[in-house]
């Protein structure tokens, strides 16, 4: 959304929150700083997914490596 990415790890539930503007790279990970933007593209991730009935991976992906 605008500058904004958010990455949802299904494996941990954890997020992740890029601005692209600032950080194209995807080096600094602002979801701990931005809490308030987190949950409003959180949630909005969330409505669409129940919008579109889109699949929700229930298993975990043996080839993810979470640090």
């Amino acid at each position: 959304r605008g500058p904004w990415k958010m990455i949802h790890f299904h494996e941990n539930d954890a997020v992740a929150l890029y601005n692209l503007e600032d950080d194209p790279g995807e080096q600094n990970d602002l979801a701990r700083e931005l809490p308030e933007k987190t949950a409003e593209l959180r949630a909005e991730l969330t409505a669409w997914q129940k919008a579109t009935g889109a699949p929700i991976p229930s298993e975990p992906n043996p080839e993810c490596i979470l640090e």
